[in-house]
């Protein structure tokens, strides 16, 4: 499993190059692998032992593919040189979290969380003002906030694509607002959802499996370039590690609050009601679900329809990319349509009969749902595959250390 995660990262960065078939072909591969992880390795404890020898491959082939490409396409200066060290480093500090002493490892996990904070704030120093249009609505829709005015009835000329509204959910407007406001950029607050990511995964897990579980997390080749990107797939992932913490806590209101959180953020979150119903119990899913609307009520209804045509509509009227990481090109027009919901409802069904209800298993159930949606998706790149990769990875080092138990729901 932590071999299907970690390949899936080496895949997905393959894909940001010109061989789209041949990296939409080794995501499968990798999607194929989880799924017999499912099936075989997680139900066998016996099989865990060769899980640092894993690890080990993993950070390795982290440091290879990182070498290959760039950290940041629109970045410039001493920042730019910062930013790139840093991204070599960390697949290197991983390996020696894998394999060293306890002494070793806790040293090199504090100095791993420190060079991020670095590489973070220096790609993005390096690339004040990239031109994608995901930073220009991030920027417009975090200041319009504060101005009283609704994101998704705003108008963004600068932004080189997308001008009208916003794409995202209300919660990824008021989680990065604060950044902006304080720090000038909103994508300071993807650094500091890695982070808070990584930090959770440490104190689920405990021991030295939770600094490798936050290390893969923040050692995937190309992370500090998603963050130039301003991609926000990194509030998803710190929201469903935290909902993870949550639960392996045994805090439920804790849990409702940050399920709810990851309800607001991304579309993409909503596929995954159908596992929290089976895993954390309908009352704290309904729960979450009633606070998440309530939250994002207010931006919502200010405009219905503005919300409805640029953070719904727009997804089903863009037409297909021929550079989508997927297979929804490859499949039978007749197909097309049912073939994100048909793979969903076998990932459904495999994490129902196999996957363990714990922590872990929300964290790889996660992944594999959100990989499969990818994998049959009409547009899917790096930072939708980023999160699946990041899930499984993560969920399988929190599978070799958990005592996994049952959290009553």
């Amino acid at each position: 499993m932590l071999l299907a995660g970690g390949l899936l990262a080496m895949a997905d960065a393959g894909g940001l190059g010109p061989a789209k078939s041949r990296a939409t072909f080794e995501l499968s591969l990798c999607l194929a692998l989880a799924v017999v992880g499912i099936l075989v390795v997680l139900p066998a404890r016996r099989l865990r032992s060769a899980t640092g020898l894993a690890a080990a491959v993993v950070f390795v082939g982290f440091e290879a593919v990182q070498t290959q490409h760039p950290v940041a396409i629109y970045g410039h200066g001493r920042w730019l040189t910062v930013a790139e060290m840093v991204a070599a480093v960390l697949p290197a500090l991983g390996l020696v979290i894998a394999v060293a002493a306890d002494n070793v490892a806790r040293i090199a996990y504090r100095v791993l969380l420190a060079l991020f904070t670095l590489g973070g704030v220096a790609v993005i120093r390096s690339s004040p003002r990239p031109s994608i249009d995901v930073w220009y609505l991030l920027q417009h829709a975090t200041s319009c906030l504060t101005h009283g005015c609704n994101p998704y009835a705003m108008h963004t000329p600068a932004s080189p694509q997308l001008k009208d509204g916003f794409p995202y959910l209300p919660g990824t407007a008021y989680v990065l607002t604060p950044f902006h406001v304080v720090l000038g950029d909103a994508r300071y607050g993807e650094v500091a959802a890695l982070l808070v990511g990584a930090v959770l995964l440490t104190r689920m897990i405990g021991g030295q499996w939770g600094k490798v579980a936050a290390a893969l997390a923040l050692s995937v080749p190309c992370t500090l370039f998603s963050i130039e990107q301003a991609w926000i797939e990194p509030l998803l992932f710190a929201a469903l590690v935290a909902v993870a913490w949550a639960w392996r806590a045994n805090r439920s209101v804790a849990l409702v609050v940050l399920l709810a959180l990851a309800f607001t953020l991304k579309q993409h979150a909503i596929l995954l009601a159908p596992l929290a119903l089976g895993m954390l119990g309908w009352r704290r899913t309904l729960a979450a679900g009633g606070a998440a609307a309530a939250v994002s009520a207010p931006l919502v209804f200010l405009n219905f329809h503005a919300f409805w045509e640029t953070a719904v509509k727009v997804f089903y009227d863009l037409p297909p990319r021929t550079d989508s990481l997927s297979i929804w090109l490859d499949a039978s027009p007749s197909i097309r349509p049912w073939l994100p919901y048909v793979l969903l409802a076998a990932g459904y069904a495999l994490i129902g009969l196999r996957m363990p209800w714990t922590p872990a298993g929300w964290l790889v159930g996660s992944g594999l749902l959100l990989g499969l949606f990818d994998l049959g998706n009409k547009f899917s790149f790096f930072n939708e595959w980023w999160l699946p990769a990041v899930l499984l990875a993560a969920g399988a080092a929190a599978s070799v250390c958990i005592v996994d138990r049952e959290v009553s729901t």
